[in-house]
Order: C-alpha cells, then structure tokens, then sequence
C-alpha cells in the first residue's frame, strides 16, 4: 500500500513538473526575454534536472523550483526594497566629507576656537557662503579642496590662510560678493599651486598687477567681473600657461587694459562686455589664435575687428554701434 501512495506522488510531481515546463514554452513562444546571470544559471538547472529520473529527485530540489517559478512580484519589490534601503543606509554611514555652514549669520569661524569639534582632516568641500564673515580660521582643514566664502564681507585675503608655511590644496576658491579692494600679492603666488578655479566677481577690485596671480600655474578659469578695474599691468596673464576662461565684463577698462588681454597662450573664452571705453582699442586687438569665444557686447564697437573673424568661432557684439554697409 505504501508503494502505491509512494508510485502516486511520483506520478503527480512528474505531471506537475510537465504542467509548469509546458507554460514556460508557451510563455516564451510570446515574450522575447532577456536573459541574467542569475536566469541562465536557473535554466541551466533546469536542464539538468530534466535529464534526471523525476522519481529520483529530491523535495528540497522540486520545492526549489516550484517556489521560483510562483514567486510573487510583491516579494521580488519587496526585495529590492531592501536591496535599495541597504545601499542608502551603507551612504548615510559613510565618513563625511563636505561642510555646509551657509546661512547662519557667522561673522566669524574659528576652527581652533573650540566652538566647532569634528575631523577637520577628512573635509574635502566646505560652503560658508551667505554668511556676514569679516574673518576666518581654517588652519586644521589640510585637505580642503573646495571653498565657498562667496557673499560675505570679508575685505582682506584672511590672513590665517596666508600667515602658515603649508601650502593649500585649494582647487576652487569662490570669494564673490565681498569687499575685496585689492589683491595680496604674495597670497596667491604662495599659498595655491594647485589652484583651478578662483572667482573674485562682485567686489571692488580697482587694479589688477602682475604679481596678483603670479605662479598660479594651474589656474584654468578666473572671473573678474563686476568690479572696478580700469587698468591691468602687461603680462598679468602671459604667466598663466593653463588659463582658458577670463570673464572681466562690467568693469571700467580703460583702452590700455586690452594689451593686457593679447596672445594669452591657452585663452579660449573671454568676456569683457560692458566696459565701454574699450571699443576705440578693440580694433587693434590681435587675439590668439586659441581664442573661441569672445563677447565685446556693449563695448563702444563702431565696425568688428578684421583680426577676431580669423580665429573668434562665436562673437558677440550685442548693444554697441555698429556700422551696417
């Protein structure tokens, strides 16, 4: 009697087992799928199990299969729910790494001073930015590579980052929106070799020498804008081999800053639209033949440059004077 209920349950697993493998084809005969690891590894068991007396197989090894083939879509989301909610907790615990201090009304920060307590050394972007700062302190930040001190009223280069002998990391310093009115000359040729991008716009900057970004070798965009300038020494950015993009537009140039501007070797973008007592020294502009972009708009230009058509790929010229033959 057991051998017949034995032989019975046999017979039913193997129909069962034929029932599902008959809907898998009729299935496919419709969906084209694209296969996994995990799919063909599936099917490949498959395989060997049909090769396999069915009397022969194990439970774990049918209850396996008929488990993946009903699994519900519910417990795959559910699934990947958690796969998901893993990945953000492992992000959430990861060490830190940037700072965001903006809009705390600080006028002063103080790393040393106690009021802040944290590892100073793993912070790679700090924003201080939107803040009335007058001074600072960063002297425990040795891997700070970004800075954002823009929108504040500081008036000097802080001099805790220009009194240390280390040099910075520093590959962005964005000091916009302060009172700046001039340039430590030794500050940036010392402290920032490896310095990229440096953004001074919106502060009241008169002059701009030389020795402002001396050795600065690295710096590949500068923004100048908005500010008072109205006469730039010869050469000032003949010493920057790697500069791309200079933005020296709303200022007050006078037509002898243009000498300022020729034959900077890697110059690709420049903008000094909106200074309009320059346009008279524009046609006499000879631009490197590296220079792609240039915007002269509300210049005082009365005719273009025959010198821009050669190399200039996008020129604008909005708001000036411009004779129509």
């Amino acid at each position: 009697m057991v051998k017949i209920v034995n032989q019975h349950c046999d017979l039913g697993l193997a129909l069962l087992l034929a029932w599902t493998w008959l809907t898998r084809l009729v299935v496919a005969a419709h969906l084209v799928v694209i296969p996994t690891s995990s799919r063909l590894a599936a099917e490949r068991e498959e395989l060997q199990l049909s090769r396999q007396d069915v009397g022969r197989l194990s439970y774990q090894s049918i209850h396996r299969m008929l488990r993946d083939e009903n699994e519900p879509a519910s417990f795959r989301g559910e699934l990947r729910y958690q796969q998901k909610r893993h990945k953000r907790e492992l992000e959430l615990n990861a060490p830190a790494n940037k700072l965001n201090l903006t809009h705390r009304d600080l006028r002063t920060f103080n790393s040393t001073g106690g009021q802040w307590k944290g590892d100073f050394q793993v912070i790679t972007a700090m924003d201080l930015s939107s803040n009335q700062l007058e001074s600072l302190s960063l002297d425990n930040f040795n891997q700070l590579r970004q800075l954002d001190l823009g929108n504040n009223s500081l008036e000097v280069i802080p001099l805790s980052l220009a009194d240390t002998n280390m040099s910075l990391p520093f590959v962005t310093l964005d000091l916009s929106c302060n009172k700046f009115s001039q340039i430590s000359t030794s500050f940036f040729a010392q402290r920032l070799p490896q310095l990229k991008n440096l953004n001074l716009a919106h502060n009241e900057l008169l002059n701009i020498s030389r020795e402002s970004f001396y050795n600065l070798l690295e710096l590949q965009t500068l923004v100048l804008s908005h500010n008072n300038i109205s006469d730039i020494d010869y050469e000032t950015f003949l010493a920057l081999p790697n500069l791309q993009y200079l933005d020296l537009s709303h200022n007050r140039l006078s037509g002898s800053a243009i000498r300022a501007l020729q034959g900077i070797p890697d110059l690709v973008s420049l903008s000094i639209a909106y200074n309009p007592d320059v346009g008279v020294a524009m046609q006499e502009f000879v631009a490197s033949w590296s220079l792609k972009e240039l915007d002269a708009s509300g210049t005082g230009l009365c005719q273009v440059p025959a010198a821009l058509a050669q190399s200039v790929r996008t020129l604008k010229l909005s708001d000036n004077w411009l004779k129509v033959s």
